[in-house]
């Protein structure tokens, strides 16, 4: 009965078609029983039309239940990758996307756990990690040459030369790349300010380059209270200093400040909370 059906409705169907494609513009009303049939012919040819669509679709979905498949048998999400790439060279809509996302959190699981791991097994993090370990949250920085970066922690000391520490090249480099750095030099003269640029610029640490220090951020000062001046308007969120007095009269408005204390000496400002003191910058950042 129902095939019967069907094949009564399908040669109505034809013979409404050739009709309504023979008839002149405007002849034909589609009112009443022949706008029915009109409606009827217009569903048919819809179905005629969105069939391969259908199938597709459905092929689809066999498809993506064949890679959700080999995904569970071959190990998750590299498995269903691997199996969207032979069938197609295509992944899901925003398949892609999560795949960055947990490449991308695993591999920062991966640093972190990295780091911890050698934390634990006791093994020295590197002078890049240990730098930005300590300076975390901090977004500018300023330092005096004097003491913390060179042998030097008078400027009448500068007028024989200026040595850079031995792990202070390095520790520069650090400190420029993860903050915005800026150097502050008491000095005497044009010559002490010669003789820091100069041992500053051998060293390969001023330029424009990532982790070198930019020219004018390499700042000098005749006098202490002008350093102490220079650092208030720069408004740092770390100062180092191996001027005791200098931590003395920025304790009140800095917050954070480095005390590298000079063999002998003591420590300024105990008992601060936002005062830190250590033998050295290398000590420090250990």
């Amino acid at each position: 009965m129902l095939l019967e059906l069907k094949r009564l409705l399908s040669l109505y169907y034809n013979k409404l078609y050739n009709h309504i494609l023979a008839a002149p513009p405007g002849s034909l009303q589609l009112t009443g029983v022949l706008g029915l049939a009109a409606l009827v012919l217009a569903y048919y040819q819809l179905r005629r039309d969105d069939a391969p669509s259908s199938g597709a679709s459905a092929a689809q979905r066999r498809h993506r239940a064949q890679q959700q498949a080999a995904g569970l048998n071959g190990g998750g999400h590299g498995a269903t990758a691997a199996a969207a790439a032979a069938a197609g060279g295509r992944l899901a809509p925003g398949s892609s996307a999560v795949a960055a996302a947990a490449a991308k959190a695993g591999a920062d699981a991966a640093g972190g756990s990295s780091g911890r791991q050698q934390e634990l097994s006791g093994h020295p993090l590197s002078i890049e990690r240990r730098v930005r370990s300590k300076l975390s949250g901090v977004r500018k920085v300023t330092i005096s040459t004097l003491g913390p970066l060179t042998e030097e922690w008078s400027s009448s000391d500068l007028q024989d030369g200026a040595n850079l520490r031995n792990e202070a090249a390095e520790l520069l480099r650090e400190l420029c790349a993860c903050a915005d750095t800026y150097v502050i030099t008491q000095v005497q003269d044009d010559v002490g300010q010669a003789v820091v640029t100069g041992a500053l610029e051998a060293a390969g640490l001023v330029g424009s380059q990532p982790g070198q220090l930019k020219p004018h951020r390499l700042l000098f000062c005749s006098t202490l209270d002008g350093k102490v001046s220079i650092v208030r308007q720069l408004e740092p969120d770390l100062h180092i200093d191996g001027s005791a007095k200098t931590i003395e009269d920025l304790k009140r408005f800095m917050p954070q400040l480095l005390h590298v204390v000079q063999t002998g000496s003591a420590a300024a400002a105990q008992g601060s909370p936002n005062v830190a003191s250590s033998s050295s910058l290398q000590a420090f950042f250990s």
